[in-house]
C-alpha cells in the first residue's frame, strides 16, 4: 500500500529489511506487538530511500530490550545507508547512542546545539575535597550547579578550561578531579539553568 505514494521504493530494500527485523509478514498491523510496529514504521521510514527521515520519540511504550533492538536497528541501517535522520527522544540515553549532532530544545526554544563530542569535551564535572570548609564558588566562570557532599563539593562546568582551573586555585582549591559528564545531566543542567534564568526576570 505504502509503496504507491514512492516512486522511489525499493522492493528489494523492503524485503531485506522485512527479514533483518524479523517481521512475520503474514500477520496484520492491528496484530503485531508494539516492537515490532516500530520495526515496521522504520521499514516503511527506509524502504523508500529519502534523504531525511524523522522519527519522533520512535520508541515511546516499548519496553527496554526492544528498545535497545529498535535502537541498533537505527544505528546499523542509518549508518551503511548514509542517510540524515532527526531524531526527537526525551530518553537522552538513546539519543547519546545514535546521534552525532545534538540539540537541546526547551519549550520551543533551541538553548544548545553541536556535535556530541564538542558539547561533550565543553561540559565538565570537577570534583575536590573541602576539608570542612568549602570555597565560595560564585565568580567561577562557567558553573552550573554545585553539589556539596560531606568533605567534597563537585561543581558542573560550562566552557571548562584554564580559566575555570585558575578561578579554583585563587580560592584555595587544591588537586580538582575533571570528570567527564553524561549527556543526560547537560540537558538537565541546561535546562534548569534556563528555567532559573527565566524565574529570576
Amino acid at each position: 500500500f505504502t509503496r504507491a505514494f514512492h516512486d522511489t521504493w525499493d522492493d528489494r530494500k523492503a524485503a531485506d529489511l522485512l527479514k533483518r527485523f524479523s517481521l512475520p509478514p503474514e500477520k496484520k498491523i492491528k496484530q503485531l506487538s508494539r516492537g515490532n510496529r516500530a520495526r515496521l514504521c522504520l521499514l516503511l521510514a527506509l524502504a523508500y530511500n529519502p534523504e531525511l527521515i524523522i522519527l519522533d520519540e520512535p520508541t515511546s511504550g516499548l519496553d527496554p530490550i526492544v528498545r535497545r533492538d529498535f535502537i541498533e536497528n537505527i544505528v546499523s541501517e542509518i549508518s551503511e545507508a548514509g542517510k540524515t535522520v532527526l531524531f526527537s527522544s526525551h530518553i537522552v540515553e538513546e539519543v547519546e547512542r545514535v546521534a552525532d549532532y545534538v540539540g537541546i530544545i526547551n519549550d520551543g526554544e533551541m538553548l544548545l546545539v553541536n556535535s556530541i563530542d564538542e558539547i561533550k569535551a565543553s561540559y565538565k564535572r570537577v570534583r575536590y575535597a573541602t576539608n570542612g570548609t568549602r570555597p565560595e564558588v560564585a565568580g567561577v566562570p562557567g558553573v552550573m550547579a554545585v553539589e556539596n557532599g560531606r568533605h567534597e563539593q563537585v561543581l558542573t562546568v560550562h566552557d571548562f578550561g584554564d580559566e575555570t582551573m585558575r578561578a579554583l586555585a585563587e580560592r584555595g582549591v587544591a588537586s580538582p578531579e575533571v570528570l567527564p559528564i553524561s549527556l543526560e545531566d547537560i540537558f538537565v543542567n541546561t535546562v534548569r539553568a534556563e528555567r532559573e534564568r527565566r524565574a529570576s526576570l
